[in-house]
């Protein structure tokens, strides 16, 4: 009984309450959380943690999903010195001006803005980005829609904005559920020598070819295309398709890509789709290809839903021989099928392996391992060079 005693008083002394942690601890933890969530958790506890969110460094604020009474005392909770990433709404996004009325002390490098209408980005978002040109190294817009003015050449100047106005920086994502194909049309001399990192989402990859040459320094690719293909029923004006047509653009690769990394997303897999993306993107300098979402087989014509994927080989074997050929660097062909439970079994695995190695004649250097992941329901190939 006595030593149970002295045991229990032992493990009191030794215990630490939470509040009492070292200050780097804190430091550590805030740098798994936004700002938000900092304040959420943390903020009016008592006096020390006040001063441990005053002094937290490299802050990110989503202000996209935020309460009035946060945004408007942000700027009282967070020194603008130790925000260094922010997401933000367009219709709230003069806050930018509010908290950073003074660019002295900003080190603001990373901002997303979301749901931005095409008018909005051809009238204000350069403007606004003027402020910050020569510290933003990553920039994000969420489109709302693709609705340009005119023949779209207001459009095209603030794209050409963002690849030749801002030196510092270095990832560039823009995204519209349908694509941002109808801001791709750009004089020729618009050319970019610092983004290395690149996400677009494009509805036709013919639009690749007279994109890619402006990117001298790109090294990682994402292609989003939507995930509804649908027939674009747009009707273009004629002085649209004047102006489009005097850009003269490269509608070829013939021009050398220093891209490593590709990773496309809900790829539709008809023979020539595929065919065309990789007339595109077969760069010397490629090390991995990541296809991701596939909707169908590689075939020429759509199969049936019940038929199994991949089930011809030769196919995707006579892809590799004709653009990734013994002068291209890549290491890895990485393919994914979601959502293809209803059609795949032990048996067919064990198929589809059969039918892969079957064609494996113009690829020998190529080993291919195939898989099927039962509780997602995702069939994935990878094709690795020897």
């Amino acid at each position: 009984m006595e030593k149970l005693s002295k045991r229990r008083r032992d493990q009191k002394l030794t215990k630490t309450r939470f509040e009492d942690f070292s200050t780097e601890i804190f430091f550590e933890i805030f740098d798994y959380l936004t700002g938000n969530e900092i304040y959420k958790s943390f903020f009016g506890l008592n006096h020390r943690f006040n001063e441990l969110i005053w002094n937290t460094a490299n802050i990110h604020l989503n202000l996209s999903c935020t309460t009035t009474k946060f945004r408007r005392n942000v700027d009282r909770l967070f020194p603008k010195q130790n925000i260094t990433s922010i997401s933000i709404l367009y219709k709230n996004v003069q806050l930018l001006k509010t908290l950073f009325n003074s660019i002295d002390e900003c080190r603001l490098r990373s901002i997303s803005i979301l749901n931005v209408p095409l008018c909005g980005f051809e009238t204000s978002i350069p403007e606004m980005l003027n402020t910050f040109k020569y510290q933003l190294n990553r920039l994000k817009i969420d489109f709302t829609d693709m609705c340009y003015t005119g023949t779209g050449a207001r459009a095209a100047q603030s794209f050409a904005y963002l690849l030749t106005e801002l030196p510092m920086l270095k990832q560039l994502v823009l995204n519209y559920s349908e694509g941002i194909d109808p801001i791709t049309y750009m004089p020729l001399a618009v050319i970019n020598n610092t983004i290395t990192n690149l996400t677009l989402t494009l509805y036709d990859a013919n639009r690749l070819a007279p994109l890619l040459y402006r990117f001298e320094q790109l090294i990682i690719l994402n292609i989003h295309f939507p995930k509804n293909i649908r027939k674009m029923g747009l009707v273009r004006c004629q002085a649209t398709e004047y102006y489009r047509h005097n850009l003269s653009e490269k509608t070829s690769t013939d021009y050398p890509m220093k891209i490593r990394h590709i990773h496309i997303y809900n790829c539709f897999m008809l023979l020539d789709r595929v065919d065309q993306i990789f007339k595109f993107i077969s760069s010397p300098n490629l090390v991995t290809v990541n296809l991701c979402n596939c909707k169908h087989p590689v075939v020429r014509s759509p199969m049936g839903r019940r038929e199994l994927p991949f089930i011809d080989g030769a196919h995707w074997h006579d892809l590799l021989a004709k653009y990734l050929s013994s002068s291209v660097k890549l290491k890895l062909l990485h393919i994914e099928y979601p959502y293809v439970g209803a059609t795949m079994s032990v048996t067919s695995l064990a198929h589809v392996k059969e039918k892969l190695m079957k064609y494996n004649r113009s690829t020998s250097s190529w080993s291919i391992h195939c898989s099927y992941n039962q509780e997602k329901y995702l069939l994935v190939f990878d094709f690795l060079s020897a």
